[in-house]
C-alpha cells in the first residue's frame, strides 16, 4: 500500500480513543451499498480489501483506514433531455404552456425515476493515523475528498479537532530556491514546476525543463512565484510540492522498494504489512524533515544569524 499524495493534519491534544473503540466506532458507520433511491453512500472499509478484515490495520503506532464512497450517476444532458420531451407532449396535450413550477416538478420526476436505474461509481480514500506524531495523514491531491474523510471521520468519533502545521509561506520558499539555486542539500530540484501570475492570475506549467536554466528564470522576473516544485529527496522519495503543503504524485525510489522487498512475505497481509511499514517510516522522515524546513522558526533562525553577521561584520570594520 503506497500512497501517492499525503495532505498533513496535526491531531488536537484532545483527541484520545484507544483502539478497540476505534474499531467499534468504526464498525457503526461501515459502508453500505447506496439504496435505489439515495444517490450517494459513504463509509468505512477495511484497507486490507479481504472480507472480515479489520477496519483498522495497525503497524508502528499508525492506524490505517479507509473511506469508500460510491455515487449515483446522472448525466445533466440526459434529465434535461428527457423533461423536455415530456414539457413538450403534456403541452401539446393540454395546448397549453406550462407555468415554471409545473416545468420544475416535471424535473424532479425525471430526476427520480432515474436515480433508481442510475449506474454507480466508487471511488476509495486511504488515510491512517500516525498516533506517534499526533498526525493524520490521507492519500488524496483532491481537497474535496480530503474533507470528505475528515467529514465522515468527524460524524463517526463525535468530534475531531484538527490544524494545519504552522508553517512560512511555502511558495516564497521554493520561489527562493528556484530563482537563487539555493536550497536544502538533501534536496533535489527536478525538471517540473508551475508558476503563477500574481497579477494575472494564470500560470504557466513548465515541464521536462532545467528550472534553474536562463528561460526559466526569465519567467520569474516581476510578480510571479513558484506555486508547485517537483523534488526528490534523499534518493528515496520523487514527489511534487505545492504552497498549500499537499504531497502530490509521490514515487518511492528503488531504495525504499528495495526495503520492502527484502521483508520476507507470503500472504497478502504480509506484503501490505510490509509496504505499509516502509512508506510510514519513510514518511515520518520526510515530513519530519520537510516540516523543520519549513517552519516559522526558520524564518526568525535566519533573521538572527543574518543580524549576527551584520554585527560582527560592523565590528571587524
Amino acid at each position: 500500500m503506497w500512497f501517492k499524495n499525503i495532505q498533513l493534519f496535526e491531531l488536537d491534544d484532545s483527541f484520545d480513543i484507544d483502539l478497540e473503540g476505534f474499531e467499534e466506532e468504526l464498525k457503526r458507520f461501515a459502508f453500505k451499498t447506496c439504496p435505489t433511491h439515495e444517490l450517494q453512500s459513504k463509509g468505512w472499509v477495511a484497507p486490507l480489501g479481504l472480507e472480515d478484515a479489520p477496519l483498522v490495520h495497525v503497524n508502528n503506532g499508525c492506524w490505517m483506514i479507509c473511506m469508500r464512497q460510491e455515487e449515483k450517476v446522472i448525466p445533466a444532458s440526459m434529465v434535461k433531455e428527457m423533461t423536455q420531451e415530456r414539457i413538450r407532449k403534456m403541452e401539446a396535450d393540454l395546448g397549453k404552456k406550462l407555468r415554471k413550477r409545473e416545468r420544475d416538478e416535471i424535473k424532479d420526476d425525471v430526476f427520480d425515476s432515474l436515480v433508481s436505474r442510475a449506474l454507480t461509481k466508487s471511488a476509495q480514500t486511504f488515510a491512517y493515523l500516525d498516533t506517534i506524531n499526533d498526525w493524520l495523514i490521507i492519500d488524496s491531491a483532491s481537497q474535496k475528498k480530503a474533507d470528505d474523510l475528515i467529514a465522515l471521520l468527524r460524524r463517526t468519533l463525535g468530534q475531531l479537532k484538527l490544524r494545519q502545521p504552522d508553517l512560512q509561506t511555502i511558495s516564497t520558499v521554493l520561489t527562493h530556491w528556484v530563482v537563487d539555486n539555493d536550497y536544502p542539500a538533501e534536496l533535489v530540484i527536478e525538471d517540473h514546476c508551475q508558476i503563477k501570475d500574481l497579477e494575472e492570475g494564470g500560470s504557466i506549467n513548465c515541464k521536462k525543463q532545467n528550472l534553474l536554466s536562463d528561460e526559466i528564470q526569465s519567467l520569474l522576473d516581476g510578480p510571479r512565484e513558484v506555486v508547485q516544485l517537483a523534488l526528490s529527496w534523499r534518493d528515496q522519495v520523487a514527489f511534487q510540492l505545492t504552497a498549500d503543503f499537499i504531497i502530490k504524485s509521490i514515487k518511492f525510489l528503488e531504495i525504499v522498494q528495495d526495503q520492502a522487498n527484502d521483508i520476507a512475505s507470503e500472504t497478502q497481509q504480509e506484503r501490505f504489512d510490509a509496504d505499509f511499514s516502509v512508506m510510514l517510516m519513510t514518511n515520518r522522515e520526510l515530513l519530519e524533515r520537510l516540516l523543520k524546513i519549513f517552519a516559522k522558526a526558520q524564518v526568525a533562525e535566519a533573521s538572527e544569524a543574518a543580524s549576527s553577521q551584520t554585527s560582527e561584520t560592523s565590528v571587524t570594520i
